[in-house]
């Protein structure tokens, strides 16, 4: 008989407003829900669905209490799609002003792109280095490696796609799905790189267990290579520790002293834009 006893909270609103807000403080951007649910648990919150979506709501009572700040929790899947649009010729050309980046990446030896399985706070890092970011789901469909592949084509370089997942039977596989699907139907190489998770995060950072899937036909052989019975998702690593991580494999595949020096280009290039917008009277 299945067991619909509701799950009462362990905190008053006022005190999982405390401990949020205590762990909202403890990094620079914003987290997902998850991410907060994980640390919730790592400070001694039940693991299991159930919490999570009743944290789901109470967060979002608390949001609209003002006892958590609006702009500290982000949804990734959720963002708005517009066509950019000005009041003005004036303010085009202040938005273009304001918003030009030089291509950090030109003249590196390797092309870089990260997909992340899950919505995690990553974009900052990936918009520091100008990288690529692919965000969101597991195995990629055919029209996601379709529209890759058109972005790999004409590249001139090596491909590498640093992969951020979770530790589970097909997470763990997504790696060799990608190389092959990629080779055997658009007849491009790409080195597929895990970052994140990989066995020795699990005793690094302690992270909490799920039960594994037992219809997963590949949960057989991942508990013959592994020794664990147990996946691991992403969004239970600490989000500073899933952005150092990454940084540091996007530095290990490029040529740190060459981004350096375009960064320093694009200085020049915003001085130059300035002229530009001046000596046309534009704004």
């Amino acid at each position: 008989m299945k067991n619909t006893t509701r799950y009462k909270f362990p905190y008053s609103d006022i005190e999982l407003a405390e401990k949020i807000n205590s762990i909202l403080e403890e990094y620079d951007v914003p987290l997902t829900l998850r991410q907060v649910y994980y640390r919730l648990v790592a400070l001694g919150l039940m693991n299991a669905q159930k919490v999570y979506q009743n944290l789901s709501g109470k967060l979002s009572r608390l949001r609209e209490q003002g006892l958590v700040l609006w702009e500290r929790i982000i949804d990734l899947k959720r963002q708005p799609e517009k066509e950019p649009s000005w009041t003005s010729p004036e303010s085009f050309f202040e938005t273009v002003s304001q918003s030009y980046k030089r291509d950090l990446q030109q003249e590196q030896a390797k092309y870089i792109e990260v997909w992340c399985e899950k919505a995690v706070a990553i974009r900052q890092i990936t918009d520091k280095y100008d990288v690529s970011l692919l965000a969101g789901g597991g195995y990629r469909s055919s029209s996601a490696l379709y529209e890759a592949s058109k972005r790999f084509k004409n590249i001139g370089k090596p491909i590498v796609i640093l992969y951020l997942g979770d530790f589970d039977p097909s997470g763990l596989d997504i790696e060799r799905d990608i190389e092959t699907r990629m080779r055997g139907v658009f007849d491009i190489e790409v080195d597929v790189q895990r970052v994140l998770l990989v066995l020795q995060d699990i005793t690094d950072y302690q992270l909490l267990p799920s039960p594994v899937k037992p219809t997963d036909p590949r949960t057989a052989a991942y508990i013959a290579k592994y020794g664990v019975t147990d996946v691991y998702e992403l969004d239970a690593l600490p989000p500073n520790v899933i952005a150092e991580k990454l940084e540091e494999a996007i530095c290990r595949n490029m040529d740190v002293e060459l981004y350096e020096t375009q960064l320093a280009r694009q200085e020049l290039d915003n001085a130059e834009i300035d002229k530009f917008i001046e000596k046309g009277n534009i704004s």
